[in-house]
């Protein structure tokens, strides 16, 4: 079981699950934000596979937020991502890869992800744990009940998605 299948128990309304890496906004607009944060969460870097009407588009890093479900195009690759998309669009690809297209940047664009979803869902899930409680002990000695509040959110979402994770690896 990857992050992104484990992660994504319950989806926002703008996103479709499908299967371990495949996110599907159903509007490009809708899944452009603000880079590295949505909800105030970390954002964990990932490889997936976005529909953009019916084109399938493989191998794009995505960042993805385990607590709002967020999901959008790294910003190292978003300007090859949007002109692979007009190619597409233009010869009628139905499927297309855009590491083929982002050669020469390799795996550059991982270094700028606060974690990466390689391997284990339990590690991406207990750093973003060990972030959230280190947030909490400072929004606590700077007396913020709110941000505190929302921590402690933030906390409970991912303990249960820590114990869900847990409970199907021991079914397995």
């Amino acid at each position: 079981m990857s992050l992104g299948e484990f992660l994504c128990g319950k989806i926002d309304h703008k996103f479709i699950k499908r299967g371990v890496s495949e996110i599907v906004p159903k509007k490009r607009e809708e899944a452009e934000g603000t880079m590295g944060f949505c909800c105030g969460a970390c954002m964990v870097g990932a490889v997936g596979t976005l529909r953009q009407g019916s084109t399938l588009v493989h191998n794009v890093p995505l960042l993805y937020c385990p607590i709002c479900h967020e999901v959008e195009v790294h910003h190292s690759v978003q300007d090859e991502f949007e002109l692979l998309m007009e190619y597409a669009r233009g010869d009628g690809a139905r499927e297309v890869n855009l590491s083929e297209f982002i050669e020469g940047k390799g795996e550059d664009w991982k270094e700028t992800c606060t974690g990466f979803q390689d391997g284990e869902p339990e590690t991406v899930l207990r750093e973003q744990i060990d972030m959230a409680l280190d947030l909490l002990r400072v929004a606590r000695q700077l007396e913020d009940g709110e941000w505190e509040s929302a921590l402690k959110h933030r906390l409970h979402v991912l303990g249960k998605r820590l114990a869900r994770y847990r409970k199907a690896k021991t079914n397995r």
